[in-house]
């Protein structure tokens, strides 16, 4: 989220200036472009027809020229060599059906990747017709000695080695999630599909058992294994002199592969950063070619670094571990949509039988490799996983005030916010003018009672009569939760407008909140701990801010709550010094180097403090002012309000509202902010028992 800021007479705000965090922009406005030559992603899409052909370009890639070696490696025989590609072409067949319904919202159609790729899959295309046609005039000429050799050498003595031969089989079948990335674009998914699935993925699956046949005419288990280009060292023995050309169109259909991947990569950078997974920049795109330009700058970078390590085969088993992983983990989530959505609408339905099924394979694929040969990328795979989980602050579901219906789930590493959990914060106000105009947030204090800032009301402009707060909706274009007409406003009686100090108000509302819906609860007001009021929060502490806010400075609002964490900066900081008018009732955070903040439309609403001693949320600022939105130089600016409790009090009485530590078991410890302490103890002993048992392995593995 991001903060809010006094408009400039055309309705954006200065960057340069003092800026409120309220807004005046459209709900449904259409996103802006950024620069010339970038744009933000609309909602607009160009539809696409989806057609064996394209299916069949994508699946079809460069693998079946690089991973007969690994399969057959870890099985030993030419017969469970082929059986293992068959297999791995019908698990890839079930993943097809059941992956290629999940995600809709990806990116957008390139008519230029596409045309480039028709290019692309026609060589591809030449290249195996070449080795296939080979391999059967090979047959015709009776060089059948190693095809004879069936089954004789397999591993079967060890099902959890060919785990491995099955992730360089299956990287080869990687294509099958490409067309993921345009089923939002595609014509009737429920035909295109099965097309997919039944045509394209069937007709690679016999192109690659008829490539692997034709291998085995020429070369041997011991050659095929020690051919570094067992394509080249068919090609020699077939083609003769004319093998040059081959090399040539392997290399073709790499940049083929290439295409697809960038193709595919690219949107999940752009469509991550659309939901604040990764900075903002990478939902861009460029404006005349509609590409996905910075995610397609950070893949080349990514794939540059990849490439440093030497051997293909480890580089294949540590990214397929992680891939399959996240596999699993979707067809989980698969089976719970069933139950908690099953009203959704989707294209194909998939029995809930095959994705228990695809479950198991996903386990044994991620297990079977780390039992069979430990290796320290596992480990290293399995931390870095572990690193990037989100972390989870548990509720005192005792506590009056404080705690919603859902833990709250944050991710500390997300660049510039992400959109919060639902029904994680109960106690969000979404402030609007009629009809249905977003401008400003608030917190509910009691049922009768909203918190906001002093410069979303005090606007001569403003009537009360058009006033209403939202409440238990986290999209704003949902229509559930309650909608409340505000009966009268208190803004504090030393309001100073050019200097924002006491920017705080209290609306009175025309009735109360029902908190019969579950998905409303108050929030508390902040405990001192003992502390001098200009104290709190401490200076480091984590906070968290939430609103629906734009996402970078003259943007257009959020229809979905969104959540930043930032921290409490010290009024002797430049970046805080350069911004805050008063060092009594103001306070900074901000985050070392920008880019997460609150921004226009956040303003009013909560800046908050987890106290891992009552597991209650409290708040300890209101969203005020800044000077831009994110930037490393320019803190954003939040009311004290630990300073106004007593004037909180006076207005609101004995309405119900709640401090902080009130009717819930105390502690004498001094609050340490937000932690990972505060994670949930199930995650921390599957952590560590993961971790453990990897290094167990390890240990035991050098034995």
């Amino acid at each position: 989220t991001n903060r809010v800021e006094p408009t400039s007479p055309n309705g954006y705000a200065d960057s340069t200036s003092v800026q409120e965090r309220r807004t005046h922009s459209s709900l449904t406005g259409s996103r802006h472009s950024i620069g010339e030559t970038i744009e933000k992603t609309d909602s607009g899409i160009n539809l696409v027809q989806a057609d064996e052909k394209k299916t069949l370009k994508r699946h079809l890639g460069t693998g079946i020229f690089i991973s007969p070696k690994g399969v057959l490696r870890q099985t030993q025989s030419v017969g469970l060599c082929l059986v293992i590609w068959a297999l791995c072409g019908i698990v890839s067949l079930l993943m097809y059906d059941d992956l290629g319904i999940l995600a809709v919202i990806n990116g957008l159609s390139v008519r230029t990747a596409n045309r480039l790729n028709i290019v692309f899959v026609a060589l591809k295309i030449v290249t195996v017709s070449v080795i296939i046609i080979g391999g059967l005039v090979r047959i015709g000429q009776g060089y059948t000695e190693n095809l004879k050799s069936g089954f004789h050498g397999s591993t079967t003595n060890n099902p959890l080695g060919v785990a491995l031969a099955f992730y360089s089989g299956l990287w080869a079948y990687q294509g099958w999630s490409s067309l993921n990335s345009v089923t939002e674009e595609l014509k009737n998914p429920k035909r295109n599909l099965w097309l997919a699935i039944v045509v394209a993925l069937s007709s690679v699956i016999i192109i690659y058992l008829l490539i692997n046949i034709s291998y085995f005419t020429v070369m041997s288990k011991a050659e095929l294994l020690s051919s570094d280009a067992v394509a080249v060292t068919w090609g020699v023995a077939v083609l003769g002199p004319a093998v040059r050309v081959l090399p040539f169109l392997i290399s073709l259909s790499a940049l083929g592969s290439v295409n697809v991947s960038t193709f595919r990569s690219a949107r999940y950078a752009m469509v991550g950063a659309r939901h604040g997974y990764l900075p903002e920049v990478f939902s861009y795109i460029q404006k005349q070619r509609l590409t996905p330009l910075p995610g397609i700058i950070l893949q080349t970078i990514l794939t540059i670094i990849y490439c440093i390590p030497s051997d293909i085969e480890d580089l294949i088993d540590f990214s397929s571990f992680v891939v399959w992983v996240f596999n699993g983990l979707t067809f989980v989530a698969t089976i719970c949509c069933k139950f908690t959505k099953p009203n959704a609408y989707r294209a194909i339905k998939v029995p809930i039988p095959v994705i228990i099924f695809n479950i198991l394979i996903s386990i044994y694929l991620v297990i079977a490799p780390v039992i069979s040969r430990p290796h320290i990328g596992y480990l290293i795979a399995t931390i870095i996983l572990l690193l990037i989980q989100a972390t989870v602050y548990p509720c005192n579901k005792a506590a009056p005030c404080g705690c919603s219906k859902n833990s709250v789930s944050i991710n500390a590493r997300i660049v510039g916010g992400e959109v919060a959990p639902s029904h994680s914060w109960g106690w969000a106000v979404s402030l609007q003018k009629r009809p249905s105009r977003h401008f400003c947030g608030g917190s509910i204090l009691s049922p009768k009672y909203v918190l906001t800032a002093a410069h979303c009301v005090d606007d001569i402009y403003l009537s009360i009569d058009q006033l209403t707060v939202v409440v238990g909706r986290d999209n704003l274009l949902d229509n559930i939760g309650q909608r409340i007409v505000v009966s009268k406003i208190y803004v504090h009686p030393q309001w100073i407008p050019n200097t924002f100090k006491n920017d705080i108000a209290i609306l009175e509302l025309s009735r109360a909140i029902s908190f019969g819906d579950n998905n409303i609860a108050k929030l508390c007001l902040p405990s001192s701990y003992g502390m001098e009021a200009t104290d709190f929060p401490l200076m480091k502490s984590k906070l968290v801010g939430i609103g629906w806010g734009t996402t970078m400075t003259n943007g257009f609002i959020s229809d979905k709550l969104r959540q930043v964490t930032v921290e409490a900066v010290g009024n002797q900081e430049s970046k805080c010094s350069n911004s805050i008018t008063n060092k009594t009732t103001q306070f900074c955070a901000a985050v070392n180097g920008g880019g997460k903040d609150t921004c226009q439309g956040d303003s009013g609403g909560p800046l908050m403090y987890y106290s891992d001693i009552y597991e209650q949320w409290m708040l300890a600022g209101i969203t005020s002012f800044g000077k831009g939105c994110g930037l490393s130089i320019h803190a954003g600016v939040y009311t004290r309000v630990n300073m106004y409790i007593d004037w909180i009090q006076s207005i609101v009485g004995n309405d119900g509202i709640v401090m902080a530590g009130e009717n819930t078991a105390t502690f004498s410890t001094m609050p340490n902010g937000l932690t990972t302490s505060s994670e949930s103890t199930m995650s921390s002993i599957s952590t560590m028992f993961c971790i453990t048992t990897l290094v167990f392995l390890l240990i035991m593995r050098s034995f």
